[in-house]
């Protein structure tokens, strides 16, 4: 048995074609839990229309404005032996939990990573719709250590991730971005590096990574309003096509452009996006904090050296989430809020189906 978290917040049609992905898996004996962020009706209208009672929706009480509350509900109310996270935007290929428990169970690992292909952009096509180009794809042979300088962009999407149940419990929730320098996907695998996880990946792509909303923020409107089907292209390309011919069609692409891949190791200005714009005088700051050298500092000792380049550049702790909420969704973050009472909150909505 297999346990999928999947944190969502008004995002009713990528919700239903995501939803739809875990359907097509060939490992039948999973439960989702869906976890919505205080999401209005249109959520519960997607996920009572599956009709199937793998399936189960708590929609919590109050905002979080981020997936790590209810990403970490999710994972503390599983009871399964294994665990999957699952992005409301985002696809699973139809062998992507046969993959992860097949190289879970025969390596003894803790973590499973598939490689994913992002898109970032769309086209528009004759009939209105726009189709996802997937023009990036994750490195081979990451390493968690990598994570300390390069960001958790080389392990992204967490719809890639399945683990087992015991690392939770050794490794503890997701935090809240808003008490964090570093975002809470850096944090936990930092964290999950070391508690010394065996680490497993697959060298197929297994999850489609869907970014397209944010062509939407250009605009100046929030990325969270785009919609124009390239959603309802992936759910027929999952009907029609095997997995194993959508990894052909994408790596076709991929051969025929130049292929976009993240870097897996060494300082990285891509992971510093995510403060904003950097100064020079940062960006040297970031070079000499940023070194393996003080990623073993962090692993023997907990001290995060990214932390105090934060406090030195002036950013504060939340800085990074705070600036992708308000291209999602125009929001500012919403105050932490009580995990205990919002954990027992849910307990209680699964038990009475309400």
């Amino acid at each position: 048995m297999i346990t999928i978290v999947l944190a969502t917040y008004n995002r009713p049609q990528s919700l239903r074609v995501a939803i739809r992905s875990v359907l097509l898996q060939t490992v039948p004996d999973w439960r989702l839990l869906v976890i919505g962020d205080a999401c209005d009706e249109r959520t519960a209208a997607v996920v009572g229309a599956f009709a199937d009672k793998r399936i189960s929706y708590v929609n919590l009480p109050s905002r979080c404005g981020e997936q790590a509350i209810p990403n970490s509900i999710g994972m503390a109310l599983a009871e399964s032996e294994y665990v999957a996270l699952l992005n409301h935007d985002d696809v699973l290929l139809a062998d992507h939990l046969a993959q992860a428990l097949a190289h879970l169970k025969e390596t003894a690992g803790d973590l499973f990573v598939g490689k994913a292909a992002f898109a970032r952009f769309s086209v528009l096509m004759a009939d209105g719709r726009r189709n996802p180009v997937f023009s990036e794809i994750t490195p081979a042979d990451r390493r968690l250590a990598d994570v300390f300088s390069v960001g958790s962009e080389i392990f992204e999407p967490c719809s890639a991730w399945v683990f087992r149940r015991q690392l939770v419990e050794t490794v503890g929730p997701w935090h809240a971005a808003a008490t964090l320098y570093r975002t809470p996907m850096d944090d936990w695998l930092l964290r999950v590096w070391r508690a010394g996880a065996n680490l497993v990946q697959s060298q197929d792509i297994t999850v489609l990574r869907m970014l397209t909303h944010y062509q939407q923020a250009s605009s100046g409107a929030s990325a969270y309003a785009w919609g124009h089907g390239e959603h309802e292209i992936l759910d027929r390309l999952l009907v029609e096509m095997s997995p194993g011919g959508l990894r052909r069609a994408i790596h076709d692409r991929l051969e025929s452009d130049a292929v976009a891949r993240i870097p897996k190791a060494g300082f990285s200005r891509v992971f510093l996006k995510i403060l904003g714009q950097l100064n020079p005088e940062q960006e040297w700051l970031a070079e000499q904090f940023l070194t393996p050298a003080m990623a073993e500092v962090y692993l023997r000792t907990g001290w995060d050296a990214f932390e105090q380049l934060c406090l030195l550049s002036g950013f504060d702790r939340g800085h990074a989430m705070r600036l992708a909420l308000r291209v999602r969704t125009g929001e500012e973050l919403p105050p932490v809020p009580d995990f205990q009472a919002m954990l027992a909150y849910a307990r209680q909505r699964l038990v009475t189906g309400s």
